[in-house]
């Protein structure tokens, strides 16, 4: 079955810092038939930006060596501050059979401490925001990290989404059993320097959709307003 979806890690090389000016992506074809994925070359693509909802055209070509790239990315990699080891991803959403458009989206490897991590590693830290793709997304602070904090919130409440009831283990397998975020349901504005958490009260499960979701706002959604949002 063709994938509907690839994901690029950018190099020197795409970004325009080697001793190629352009910049481009290379279709990976262990992942994807690029001829099925986009068409016959040569072509413009045109591509939905997946959060600022802007549309960028890419020229698809094939290259002399038999890559196939999507190139001219300088605009997008500025509008989107993209640096070495972020990573693009790029889905083809089918309407129907012969309907269909693209989505593109720059996932943020953020550097901390020499060390390239994803969102859910982050570090214990008071407040953490994970800037991606332009646009500030899911804030991170220590209780929701604090081991023994999670360990004792998910015993309690079970690995299972207190939004959409998604259980990691029954949607993958064993490879999710126990995987879950936790949300802190308290604003960090509002706590003071005595507080003390309760795992139990303070803390709920949410799978990483829908803590996305309920922090796309300042102060955060409570999980009875996402609830109501899901279709």
């Amino acid at each position: 079955m063709e994938k509907n979806s690839f994901l690029k890690k950018l190099t020197k090389s795409n970004l325009g810092l080697a001793k190629m000016h352009d910049t481009y992506i290379t279709v990976p074809k262990k992942i994807v038939n690029p001829v099925i994925f986009f068409g016959n070359p040569p072509k413009d693509i045109k591509v939905k930006d997946k959060i600022s909802k802007r549309y960028f055209k890419f020229p698809f070509n094939k290259q002399g060596n038999g890559e196939y790239r999507l190139t001219k990315f300088t605009e997008y990699f500025y509008f989107k501050k993209a640096e070495l080891g972020d990573n693009i991803f790029i889905e083809k959403i089918n309407r129907t059979k012969n309907n269909f458009y693209y989505e593109i989206d720059l996932i943020k490897n953020i550097k901390i401490q020499d060390k390239f991590i994803y969102p859910d590693e982050v570090p214990i830290a008071e407040e953490l925001t994970m800037p991606e793709g332009g646009k500030m997304r899911v804030t991170v602070n220590k209780y929701e990290r604090s081991k023994k904090a999670r360990e004792e919130c998910i015993e309690h409440w079970k690995a299972l989404c207190a939004v959409c009831e998604l259980e990691f283990i029954n949607r993958y397998g064993e490879i999710g059993d126990g995987f879950i975020h936790v949300h802190h349901k308290t604003p960090i504005s509002k706590i003071g320097k005595k507080y003390k958490i309760n795992p139990i009260n303070d803390l709920i499960p949410v799978c990483p959709n829908c803590h996305s979701m309920i922090h796309k706002k300042n102060p955060p959604f409570t999980i009875e307003e996402v609830k109501k949002m899901l279709v």
